[in-house]
C-alpha cells in the first residue's frame, strides 16, 4: 500500500505514462495542443523545481508527451498548418510547442543527463 507523497508521485508517473501513450495518436496530439499541455507541464516543472519533487521518470514522461505532440504534421510543417493561438486559421507560422522554449528544455535535460537515468 502506498501512502502520502510517494503515492502522489507514483500516481503522477502513472498518469503521465498513460498520457504519453495516448499522445501517439494524432487526435490526442491535437487535443493536448488545444489545451496547451506544454505550458501546463512547464508550470508543473516550475512548481516541482521549487519543491524538488519532480522525479526523473516524471521528467522523461513529460518529454515523451511533448515530443509526440511536436511530431504532429500540422505543428511542424507550415504547409499543413491548421490553426494558431491567435485564432487565425491556416497560419503557416504556427508551431507547437514553441520551438525556442522546447529546444531550451531539451538542452537543459541533456545537460542534466546524469540525473535522468532511469
Amino acid at each position: 500500500e502506498l501512502k502520502g507523497e510517494e503515492s502522489q508521485g507514483d500516481s503522477l508517473v502513472l498518469l503521465l505514462d498513460a498520457l504519453s501513450i495516448l499522445a501517439m495518436q494524432r487526435g490526442m496530439q491535437e487535443m493536448l495542443a488545444d489545451y496547451d499541455c506544454y505550458r501546463a507541464f512547464e508550470r508543473l516543472d516550475l512548481q516541482a523545481r521549487a519543491t524538488k519533487r519532480l522525479a526523473s521518470s516524471q521528467k522523461l514522461a513529460i518529454l515523451r508527451i511533448n515530443a509526440s505532440v511536436a511530431m504532429h504534421p500540422s505543428f511542424r510543417l507550415s504547409w499543413v498548418a491548421k490553426s494558431s493561438n491567435n485564432g487565425k486559421p491556416n497560419d503557416p507560422t504556427f508551431v507547437y510547442p514553441v520551438r525556442d522554449a522546447f529546444t531550451h528544455q531539451l538542452e537543459r535535460l541533456m545537460s542534466d543527463s546524469e540525473n535522468m537515468s532511469p
